[in-house]
Order: structure tokens, then sequence, then C-alpha cells
């Protein structure tokens, strides 16, 4: 009797911890600070998603959000073009942001390492990355 109600527990503990995961969404944004008015072109996916092509004129943003899947990984990457450069970048890496990432805020310049995230506690663009390789 105490295993059927050990087993029963421990079911109840896993439908509530998915059903808890399941409903998190993340939230990623992409922000165009090129400068010199340039356009950004973004084209985002998934191995499941294709977000589409967005052109973001000088400090414009997009947003999308997505549900992380509990059992498969969930990585988001995009092409970033500018005039005389082509890049990528994985915006949501869940080895790298399933703990520390439920709003990713993406600065994209054309100087520096790589794209930046925003740093929440700081309120800054401080957590910069490099650019994937081609």
């Amino acid at each position: 009797m105490a295993s059927f109600i050990g087993r029963t527990m421990m079911l109840m503990l896993l439908i509530l911890f998915l059903t808890i995961t399941c409903e998190a969404r993340t939230y990623v944004r992409i922000i165009n600070d090129l400068g010199g008015g340039l356009n950004l072109t973004v084209h985002c996916k998934s191995a499941d998603d294709d977000i589409g092509v967005k052109v973001l004129r000088s400090k414009e943003w997009f947003e999308f959000s997505f549900k992380p899947a509990v059992i498969i990984r969930t990585d988001f990457y995009c092409s970033f073009q500018w005039p005389g450069s082509f890049k990528w970048f994985d915006v949501y890496y869940e080895a790298r942001d399933l703990n520390d990432c439920s709003e990713c805020w993406w600065s994209i310049k054309s100087t520096g390492l790589g794209p930046c995230r925003l740093n929440w506690e700081t309120n800054e663009y401080d957590h910069c990355l490099p650019w994937n390789k081609d």
C-alpha cells in the first residue's frame, strides 16, 4: 500500500512539474542598435518554427515567444544582415539559457564581439557573446 501511495505522489508531482514547465513562455526580443540609420534584416528559426524575415529600422525591435519543449531541446537561431555583413547567432540556446533567460533581449550592433543580452540587474546590454562561426 505504501508503495502505491509513493508512486501516486511521484506521478502527481511529475504532472504538476510538467504543467508548470509547459505553461512558461520564453520571450526573445531583437533590437537594431547598428546605428548610422542602417536597416537590420533578421530571420529567426528553430527546428520546428520559422518566425519569418523581419526588416528593422534603426532602434526598432521585434519580439517572439515560445514554450520550451519539455522532452526535446529548444533552440532558436537567427541570421542578421546589414550592408556588408551577414552573421548567425543562437538567440535562445537551451543549454545556455533555460534557467537564465525567460526574457532574452538582444542588442545587435555593427561593432564589438557579437550580440549583447540585457542584464536585468544592471539594465545594460553587457552580456555579450560571439557570433556563430560560419
